[in-house]
């Protein structure tokens, strides 16, 4: 008898011996050349029925990967333990501001990990990303919500200008808004950043390094052309596609 995760049932109809050898074969017990000729069927059955799935290499894609986490504060140190913890062979920090002095020191990917929103700095960085071709993304805070992402991929996705357009196109008041992060960046008399509890910050943290990780080993994005929205008092998840907007209408118009 076999059961899926779904709860699927599955009655095997072959000898006890051959069910043992099966056995062997799918939990790591032969790990080289072809099954037994009288346990291929059954395995091209599995497959069909979608009740097979690969192996995990024995050596991960991470260990030769190179990310870099900008910015202090407890997401950045939240995300950097995961990151190791995942198997990514090198992780660094960076203040923010920093970026990487050549293309010989450049990661694979950037986690930007901001208090309030950082506009100046992450236009900068967002504009480096995409001339360099790598992917980034960011978290930062909005009154006592947080914004992660999306993950910006260079040709492919949204990145921050683009989301900075966005807000500003359907902004009631676009000039005050602008305004509003230009006195964010200027970092004087701007109230403290309400940090989460750990509990929340491990989510923040997780949900960061899960598409960053995905993008690494090459598996589907969890979150790809979505920026999140995490209220950490409700533990209420929102979910914003975002589509890139064309560059001939992120410039400015001739004089």
């Amino acid at each position: 008898m076999l059961v899926s995760p779904e709860e699927r049932f599955v009655r095997l109809r072959i000898e006890p011996e051959q069910a043992a050898r099966l056995a062997h074969r799918l939990t790591g017990g032969t790990t080289g050349g072809e099954p037994e000729g009288d346990l291929l069927p059954i395995l091209e059955t599995f497959a069909q029925q979608g009740l097979l799935a690969d192996r995990p290499a024995a050596v991960s894609p991470l260990t030769g990967r190179h990310v870099l986490v900008r910015g202090g504060g407890p997401v950045a140190a939240t995300v950097t333990r995961l990151l190791r913890a995942a198997g990514v062979g090198r992780v660094t920090e960076r203040d923010a501001g920093a970026l990487p002095v050549s293309t010989v020191d450049a990661p694979h990917a950037v986690i930007a990990c901001a208090g309030w929103l950082p506009d100046a700095d992450w236009l900068r960085l967002d504009a480096w990303c995409a001339g360099h071709g790598i992917v980034w993304t960011g978290c930062h805070a909005e009154g006592l919500r947080f914004h992660l992402g999306p993950l910006a991929i260079p040709g492919r996705t949204a990145g921050y200008a683009d989301v900075r357009a966005r807000r500003l196109a359907a902004a009631r008041h676009p000039a005050e808004l602008e305004a509003w992060w230009r006195h964010l960046d200027g970092g004087r008399d701007v109230p403290a950043v309400p940090w989460p509890e750990p509990a929340a910050l491990a989510a923040l943290a997780a949900a960061l390094a899960a598409d960053v990780l995905a993008w690494l080993s090459g598996r589907p994005l969890p979150h790809e052309g979505v920026q999140l929205a995490f209220d950490p008092v409700r533990w209420d998840w929102t979910r914003h596609p975002v589509l890139p907007v064309p560059r001939n209408l992120m410039q400015e118009p001739a004089a």
